[in-house]
């Protein structure tokens, strides 16, 4: 069984956006 199998869609697409978010954040500091 697949991790993202036991989330509902939206909370992946949260998941994903916290991640791009912290490395535009990340890219932007540096």
């Amino acid at each position: 069984m697949e991790a993202y199998d036991m989330r509902t869609p939206a909370a992946v697409t949260e998941d994903l956006h916290a991640v791009l978010l912290e490395t535009m954040l990340s890219d932007t500091v540096c």
